[in-house]
């Protein structure tokens, strides 16, 4: 069996992904911890200057350890999910390849949605998802590697 040569775009695509698993597992970490320092102490909820508080207010702000600590577990969750993906898109594997396509489908279509809205900050992530799409689906090199 022959090795697949990769293209040094999709190997970049794979790197820039496993950066942001890094930062999000970092950040799943602190989530975790805080959730379980807030769960061991949790605060209680004041209301110094008599502003209306709901119930849902009072509840989330009394359970903030619990929801930090389900959000880290979670965020950790998709991370692993993130690593495996990366890898795969590395090594060629070709469902990885259309996740990725999907995603940023995904992704640029709510981009359009928010550009449409009068949120301009959004021009950046639709252009790279359309140029990500674009190269993943498109390129022969790309679909001679995962094919």
């Amino acid at each position: 069996m022959e090795q697949k040569q990769i293209p040094g775009l999709v190997k970049a695509l794979a790197i820039l992904g496993f950066i942001g698993v890094g930062i999000w597992t970092l950040i799943s970490i602190f989530l975790i911890i805080f959730g379980i320092i807030g769960t061991i102490n949790p605060p209680e909820v004041t209301n110094p200057y008599n502003l209306p508080m709901s119930d849902f207010d009072k509840f989330v702000g009394n359970n903030m350890g619990p929801i930090f600590l389900g959000m880290g577990i979670l965020f950790l969750a998709l991370n692993v999910f993130g690593f495996f993906l990366n890898r795969a898109l590395m090594n060629g594997i070709n469902w990885a390849r259309i996740f990725y396509i999907i995603s940023m489908s995904i992704s640029s279509i709510f981009a359009l949605f928010k550009i449409i809205t009068g949120e301009f900050a959004y021009l950046l992530t639709l252009l790279f998802g359309v140029l990500v799409i674009s190269y993943l689906a498109f390129s022969k090199q790309v679909k001679e590697a995962f094919s």
